[in-house]
């Protein structure tokens, strides 16, 4: 569960929160995990935050994701 929660569904809450949608039942779900584990887990390892993309705007992150490359920030993935 650890796994799944720390790396899946923490990225979804972060990049949800980057892009501005609300995501309640999955950020109810991860503090629910939070709180069994004892760990606060909205700061994993694969957040967005964590892999430095949360500077990242709309046009950067399309970029990135369609292409492997951030040309636009001209800055290398």
């Amino acid at each position: 569960m650890s796994e799944d929660i720390a790396y899946g569904l923490a990225l979804l809450v972060s990049v949800a929160d980057w892009a501005g949608v609300d995501v309640p039942v999955a950020k109810g779900l991860l503090a629910l995990a939070s709180a069994v584990t004892g760990k606060d887990l909205r700061h994993g390892p694969r957040t967005i935050e964590a892999m430095g993309l949360s500077g990242l705007n709309r046009a950067e992150m399309t970029e990135l994701l369609q292409d492997g490359n951030l040309s636009l920030a001209g800055v290398a993935a």
